[in-house]
């Protein structure tokens, strides 16, 4: 192997953006922040005291700033949209609405500046029915409203829920659960322990601390008998994976079993663990050894592994005999069991290692010294970091003792975050 030297970049550009919100990264430079994106190029230039919010992302195409005290909005070119006059702005579920507090009260503003709900409520929670109105609480109550203040329901609910596409709600009076319709008509009376919102036209509901599942006519589909159920999409860490995968988790004798989106039981609870599915996989656990199960639950990789973490681009991290290596969906070990310490599922072709000296987990450890492996179990860069992140489209998050890095695959790197800039060395192929 031989060293290769990183470039510090130096972020002194606009340029216009055309990548996603996910692509865009949070900088720091004389005290002020700025946004850039994975090609390194600046799209906001540092001089905001905050940006983005409590994500420090852009929602869509917009993004709150703060300046001189006050916050604003921007585009994705940087334009101011909003005049930066308010005292507090927040995000709600909806990139062409926010926010704003004066007076100790919360009103609502759009991409244009204007106040269509003016600061009379306690809170703003969240838009529903795709922005058609809006859950509020006033006089420690909550309440529905139309997109422009006007009441639907009576401020009664102890708690409403709901996202942005709701047009049922979960609701809370007297400490029961119960729903409502966009039209704010009790159409579930309020007879629950909990209640969680509609999901392909079924909830999770409980009674006496026991959950089952309904439909939006309030017939029982699933008695409540579970010790808990849980729905699911596949994810993992800070990746969210593309999947169609829908399954419940259903959890009884602190045992974990799977329900499809059917309703049907395809795997009683019977294991320690489930993982996510990705890529049509998901580990499972049972008498301390991992194994992998497809989307019918089928048991299709035997429990023969001290650990395992979730398929990614056709492989699997395991561990055995003490040390990470990686199975292709065959089960057959598509890299050697030669790492020590932690393992991570692979994207965009290169994997974070994490090097202890003491057992093998997934646990990430304040010593763990970090880098790089590719498909073929080569280092790609060594282990210089304290902490990294996976890669995504083409650049990943780092940090060492003094910065926090945005590499890229060409091993090339900007300081986002420093107490103390350097010229840093690692070894690569």
């Amino acid at each position: 192997m031989r060293a290769i030297v990183f470039f510090i970049i130096i972020l002194n550009s606009i340029n216009v953006f055309s990548q996603y919100n996910k692509d865009i990264y949070l900088y720091e430079k004389n005290n002020n922040v700025g946004f850039v994106d994975n090609n390194f190029k600046v799209i906001v230039k540092p001089i905001y005291e905050e940006l983005g919010g409590f994500q420090e992302k852009f929602f869509g195409e917009y993004s709150i700033f703060k300046s001189d005290g006050k916050y604003g909005v921007l585009d994705l070119k940087g334009n101011q949209i909003i005049t930066p006059l308010y005292t507090y702005l927040g995000n709600t579920n909806s990139p062409k609405f926010f926010y704003f507090k004066r007076n100790k009260k919360y009103g609502l503003v759009n991409l244009k500046g204007e106040e269509i709900i003016k600061p009379m409520f306690d809170y703003i929670s969240a838009l529903t029915d795709k922005g058609k109105s809006v859950i509020v609480k006033k006089d420690g109550k909550y309440g529905l409203v139309s997109i422009n203040g006007k009441n639907i329901t009576e401020f009664k609910y102890e708690n409403i829920s709901g996202d942005f596409d709701s047009k049922v709600y979960p609701f809370r009076k007297d400490n029961k659960y119960g729903y409502i319709n966009r039209k704010g008509k009790e159409i579930i009376k309020p007879i629950y322990n909990h209640a969680q919102a509609f999901n392909d036209g079924f909830a999770i509901v409980s009674i006496d601390n026991k959950y089952g599942i309904i439909n939006k006519k309030g017939e029982i589909l699933i008695e409540p008998k579970y010790q808990n159920i849980s729905y699911q999409y596949s994810f993992f860490h800070d990746h969210q994976f593309n999947v169609n995968s829908k399954l419940y988790y259903l959890k009884e004798g602190n045992k974990i079993g799977l329900m499809d989106k059917n309703l049907k039981v395809i795997i009683l609870p019977t294991y320690n663990q489930i993982g996510n599915f990705n890529e049509g996989f998901a580990f499972v656990k049972k008498d301390n050894k991992y194994g992998f199960i497809n989307e019918e639950g089928k048991l299709v990789i035997p429990l023969i592994y001290a650990d395992a973490d979730t398929f990614s681009e056709g492989l699997a991290p395991v561990v055995k005999n003490g040390k990470w290596g990686y199975i292709d969906k065959l089960g057959d070990i598509a890299i050697d069991f030669q790492f020590m310490g932690c393992v991570k599922p692979f994207f965009n072709g290169l994997a974070v290692y994490r090097n202890r000296n003491f057992k093998s987990s997934k646990a990430h450890y304040v010593g763990d010294k970090c880098g790089y492996i590719d498909l073929k179990g080569n280092i790609k860069i060594g282990l210089i970091f304290r902490n990294a992140q996976s890669f995504r489209n083409g650049v990943a998050k780092t940090e060492d003792e003094y910065s926090e890095y945005l590499i890229n695959k060409n091993n090339k790197k900007i300081v986002l975050k420093s107490s103390e800039i350097e010229i840093m060395e690692v070894e690569g192929n």
